[in-house]
C-alpha cells in the first residue's frame, strides 16, 4: 500500500508538471517564446487596471521589422524565421523589468506595454531596442534604408490612463509606428496622451464613479475620489478644470 501511494503521488506530480507546461505552451509563441497576442492582451488589461489604481503612466510600443517580406523572399523563411527569433531576444534582454510585458502581435510585430514609464523612458527603450536590433547585423541586401535588419517604433505614452483605455493606446501607438515607416523606417515616434480637460469627481458611491467615467470616458480625463483629503491632494495634483463634488446626505 505503501508503494502504492508513492506511485500515485508521483503521477500526481507528473500531471502537475504537464498541466504547467501545457499551460506555458498555450500562453506563448512558439517560435519567439515571447506571450502569444491572446495573452498577451490578458495580461495587459490587468496591467492596464493597476495602472488606474495607482495611478501610473504606461508606454505602448509596438514595433515591426523593416520590409521583412523582401527578406523572407530573398534569404527564405527558415532564415526569416531565425530572424524573427533573434529580434525576439532582443526584445527579452532590454524589456527585462519584471513588470515589462512583451509579445509577438502576428507576424513580424510586436507588442509591449511598460508600467511606470513616462515619454522619457518611452524613447530611451525604443532607442535601446531599435540600436541593438541594428547592431545584430543581420544583412538584408533589399532593403531599402539598411543593408542591415532594422525595426520601425511607435509608442503611445499614458501619464495618467483616466479618459482613454488601452485599445485607444495600442491605436495611437500604430499610427506611431504608421509615421516611422513614413519618415524612411530604422526609427521610433513617440505620441503622449494627454487629454484637454480633466474632471475630478467626489463621491463615496463606487457605482456613481463608474457611471461618471463611463458617461465621460473618450471625452475628458476623468481623477475619481472617495475621500476629501484625497480628493484635496488630487486637485493640487491634477489642476482639474471641473471638480464634482456628491453633496446629497
Amino acid at each position: 500500500k505503501i508503494r502504492a501511494m508513492e506511485r500515485i503521488t508521483e503521477m500526481r506530480n507528473q500531471l502537475s508538471d504537464l498541466n504547467k507546461e501545457l499551460t506555458i505552451l498555450s500562453q506563448h509563441d512558439g517560435l519567439t517564446k515571447l506571450y502569444n497576442r491572446r495573452t498577451f492582451e490578458e495580461k495587459a488589461e490587468e496591467l492596464w487596471r493597476q495602472a488606474t489604481r495607482h495611478q501610473r503612466a504606461l508606454s505602448v510600443l509596438l514595433l515591426d521589422i523593416d520590409h521583412f517580406k523582401l527578406y523572407n523572399d530573398c534569404y527564405g523563411h527558415p532564415a526569416g524565421d531565425a530572424c524573427i527569433s533573434q529580434v525576439s531576444d532582443v526584445l527579452a534582454r532590454c524589456l527585462n523589468r519584471s513588470t515589462d510585458l512583451v509579445g509577438r502581435y502576428g507576424g513580424e510585430e510586436f507588442i509591449a506595454l511598460l508600467s511606470d514609464t513616462n515619454e522619457q523612458g518611452a524613447a530611451h527603450m525604443c532607442e535601446l531596442v531599435r540600436s541593438s536590433i541594428e547592431a545584430l547585423g543581420i544583412k538584408h541586401r533589399d532593403s531599402s534604408c539598411s543593408s542591415v535588419v532594422t525595426v520601425s517604433l511607435g509608442a503611445s505614452v499614458v501619464n495618467y490612463t483616466t479618459g482613454t483605455d488601452l485599445k485607444a493606446q495600442i491605436g495611437r501607438a500604430d499610427q506611431a509606428l504608421y509615421e516611422s515607416k513614413a519618415n524612411g523606417r530604422n526609427c521610433a515616434t513617440i505620441r503622449e496622451f494627454n487629454p484637454q480637460s480633466k474632471v475630478l469627481v467626489l463621491d463615496k458611491r463606487d457605482d456613481a464613479l463608474e457611471m461618471i467615467k463611463k458617461t465621460l470616458q473618450g471625452h475628458c480625463a476623468v481623477v475619481t475620489s472617495t475621500n476629501a483629503d484625497e480628493c484635496v491632494a488630487l486637485a493640487e495634483e491634477y489642476f482639474p478644470e471641473v471638480i464634482l463634488l456628491h453633496t446629497k446626505s
